[in-house]
């Protein structure tokens, strides 16, 4: 058995998502850098787009087409991750990775916007496990629990996207969770949904806040209707694995991998490789892209 936080083999095809990258990667061990590479594309994809865009708007929808990082190429080794991110917008991700699965073709595919996203995974300071539960009317995965994040934005010239100022962002505007509450950070790996193929940097931090702390503080954040609820269990090895093995489908793919990076970082590969037989392609964590 190797010992816990050791690398096993990528990729590790978890059900509905695929773990690419297996951690643990210091905040400082991710190294990001900028490209102004274009998204490729067509004029048939473009029309598809701005289609999608003109029917979710033009339904009353209100949407925001901010600017996002699109994952052009990425590399892992035992201690380091090195991303390439260039430009792309929500429109362009509602478009492909969302409402256009015969243009994306993994992370930093062909032609999907692939936007880079941050999911964390909270540790409480009684020991607990705490993800999100989101709301109605998110754009994927509604009412299903969910890791606390959001997609990484370009900072703009000089610096590059900071993967670990957007955790403190989430953190900040999902559980009015400020930096100073916020102990240890480490990123546990990348893994996408294969629905969506959305790359997902996913995080896990310690907290001074005990859970019940938390579910009070999600109530007046600024984002407090990104999610219903929180959903809270205890740090332990056997009753994660139990969580898993109950084919839950209410577990987003992205939540099902958190769950299992987590568990390899802090039980080991046997553990993993344990765990991994209870989500198979009809098993936990079914991709649901909520509203279209």
């Amino acid at each position: 058995m190797s010992p816990p936080g050791a690398r096993t083999d990528p990729p590790i095809d978890v059900g509905a998502a695929v773990i690419d990258a297996v951690g643990p990667y210091a905040p400082d061990r991710i190294d990001v850098a900028w490209t102004d590479e274009p998204r490729p594309t067509s004029d048939a994809l473009e029309r598809h787009i701005a289609a999608v865009w003109l029917r979710r708007t033009g339904g009353g929808e209100r949407l925001w087409n901010g600017p996002l990082c699109r994952l052009v190429a990425w590399s892992a080794r035992t201690d380091q991750l090195t991303l390439t991110v260039g430009p792309t917008d929500y429109r362009a991700f509602l478009g492909t990775n969302l409402c256009g699965p015969d243009f994306h073709g993994g992370p930093g595919g062909a032609r999907a916007a692939d936007p880079v996203g941050v999911s964390v995974l909270v540790r409480s300071a009684d020991r607990r496990i705490v993800l999100g539960r989101r709301g109605a009317r998110v754009a994927y995965n509604a009412g299903r629990v969910h890791p606390i994040g959001g997609c990484m934005e370009p900072p703009g010239p000089p610096s590059p996207p900071n993967p670990a100022a957007t955790v403190l962002a989430e953190l900040r505007e999902e559980l009015a969770v400020d930096g100073r509450r916020v102990g240890g950070m480490r990123c546990l790996g990348m893994a996408h949904d294969k629905f969506i193929a959305q790359p997902e940097l996913i995080f896990e931090v310690e907290t001074a806040c005990p859970a019940d702390v938390l579910r009070r503080r999600r109530r007046t954040a600024a984002d407090a209707a990104e999610h219903t609820d929180l959903f809270v269990a205890d740090d332990d090895g056997d009753v994660l694995e139990r969580l898993l093995a109950a084919g839950r489908t209410d577990f987003s793919p992205i939540a099902v991998a958190a769950l299992l990076l987590h568990g390899h970082l802090h039980w080991g590969d046997r553990w993993l490789a344990s765990a991994v037989r209870h989500v198979g392609p009809a098993g936990a964590g079914r991709s649901d892209k909520g509203r279209r």
